[in-house]
């Protein structure tokens, strides 16, 4: 029986970490012991993005510089690319995850980028985080083309949950300039009303 790569089997143990910790509770709010590695647990500090940025943004009404002193190895970078229009933070050392805050077209919403681990586990650790919300995430019946990457998606909260949650996914960019990364991108946006993508027609997968 062959034996995992060292790097995978790392992801592995610090993934199963957060999905016990994670299913163990709800999510109310950041947890001030929780603080990114200054080297490694890219997943680890992926996860942090989201529950001690993106959701005190989003849900709590968090300024959105609220991080801009750099506690906690959360640290002011540069809004380019994904992050354009956002006030931008990098979580984590050497292995960050990207998180940008900020209003577009009225609309609150949270973007993180990443690509130091595989995007599989990226969306792994994504999926259950959103659970900790105890909200009910369906897939949109619109299909986006995937472009540069190999899934695209958008998850909505259930009808009636308002404000509603909208969560864009694009994942496992071929662009990624790291062996192991498939660059996954994800943007939370919180809507007065469901996403009317949501519920779309069903459609024919787009072109690629």
């Amino acid at each position: 029986m062959k034996c995992l790569p060292r790097s995978v089997a790392r992801a592995l143990v610090a993934l199963t970490l957060i999905v016990t910790s994670a299913a163990a509770q709800t999510w109310t709010g950041p947890d001030a012991s929780r603080r990114p590695h200054i080297l490694g647990h890219a997943i680890e500090n992926y996860d942090i993005a989201y529950s001690e940025v993106c959701f005190p943004y989003l849900l709590q009404g968090a300024d959105q510089t609220s991080w801009g002193s750099g506690q906690r190895l959360i640290m002011p970078t540069p809004s380019v690319g994904p992050l354009s229009g956002l006030d931008s933070y990098a979580v984590g050392g050497s292995s960050p995850a990207l998180v940008g805050v900020g209003t577009i077209e009225g609309l609150r919403q949270c973007t993180v980028v990443a690509d130091r681990a595989a995007a599989d586990a990226y969306l792994a650790a994504l999926d259950t985080r959103l659970a900790t919300l105890g909200r009910t995430f369906s897939e949109s019946a619109e299909r986006r083309s995937p472009g540069e990457f190999a899934i695209r998606r958008t998850l909505c909260s259930a009808p009636g949950e308002n404000p509603a949650l909208a969560v864009l996914i694009s994942a496992g960019s071929r662009t990624s300039i790291y062996r192991r990364g498939g660059r996954t991108v994800v943007t939370l946006v919180l809507m007065p009303t469901r996403f009317p993508e949501c519920d779309a027609p069903p459609q024919s997968d787009p072109p690629q």
